[in-house]
């Protein structure tokens, strides 16, 4: 499957975290933002990592309506591409590993942004290191 060649928001795992599961302005702020990539104003695109990184917590909670939730969520459509993690983007993310001594979740998060040929990622995670040209959004960013 190749990248898209329109502009795209990577989404980071957290931001659906906070969405889902964060009463306070975080979560606010994260709902306004996967509103805006459900209206299609932004289309968004993350990485199926993202489905092994958000619901362990309401699994070990055995929160049902909560994993089913990000299920619902979680699908590949229209406004939100959830890509796999193919070879290419593992030695993507190996390289970044590499040059940023990033951790592995992240690297393969950030090596997904930059297939996707996304100019910015969305995350409230100020430890990640992003490729050169990849702009960090922060969820207050949603102006």
């Amino acid at each position: 499957m190749a990248p898209s060649n329109s502009p795209r928001l990577y989404i980071d795992a957290n931001v659906f975290i906070y969405a889902l599961e964060v009463e306070s302005a975080e979560g606010n702020l994260a709902r306004l933002w996967l509103s805006r990539v459900d209206r299609g104003d932004v289309p968004a695109l993350t990485s199926e990592l993202t489905l092994l990184e958000v619901p362990p917590h309401p699994i070990a909670k055995r929160d049902g309506r909560l994993v089913d939730g990000y299920k619902r969520f979680l699908r590949d459509r229209d406004t939100l591409r959830v890509v796999p993690v193919t070879l290419d983007i593992l030695y993507g993310g190996a390289d970044l590993r590499a040059l940023h001594r990033s951790e592995t979740p992240d690297a393969i998060h950030a090596a997904t942004a930059q297939w996707g040929n996304c100019p910015a990622f969305l995350t409230n995670d100020i430890r990640i290191r992003l490729p050169a040209g990849t702009v960090r959004r922060g969820l207050s960013d949603v102006g």
